[in-house]
């Protein structure tokens, strides 16, 4: 009767903790924030570019770009690179061109609108304030 109870306690104890290391697996993979870097652009700083503007002007529309070649001072480019803690990359890229001091043409992605940033932030701030 008494090594009939003990073999059951250890029987339990053996598969408890044999239960205990398949969950250690998923507790243990870290956390991954996501990463945001580069200039935060969107469509309606984009829209509001006019032919002709000043650099001062589009300075002050699509601040500092991230890229400024000494080679071609008249290029600016502005770069948004983010990874997703699942792995996804992204790289938006936009240039302006300027000739003479004035805004000639711009070309790249389109950037995404700015509700949708605000609302990138507004669920990423939910979430920190659960943990």
């Amino acid at each position: 009767m008494f090594y009939n109870t003990i073999k059951n306690i250890l029987i339990i104890s053996l598969f408890l903790l044999l239960e205990g290391c398949s969950v250690v697996k998923e507790i243990s993979i870290p956390y991954k924030q996501d990463i945001k870097q580069g200039n935060v652009i969107n469509i309606e700083q984009q829209n509001m570019l006019k032919i002709g503007m000043t650099k001062k002007q589009v300075l002050s529309i699509l601040g500092t770009p991230l890229l400024k070649n000494i080679y071609q001072p008249e290029q600016w480019n502005y770069i948004q690179y983010s990874k997703t803690n699942k792995g996804k990359k992204n790289i938006l890229q936009f240039t302006v061109f300027f000739k003479n001091d004035k805004l000639i043409k711009w070309s790249g992605d389109e950037f995404p609108k700015q509700r949708e940033y605000k609302i990138d932030i507004i669920k990423r701030i939910t979430i920190d304030q659960k943990e």
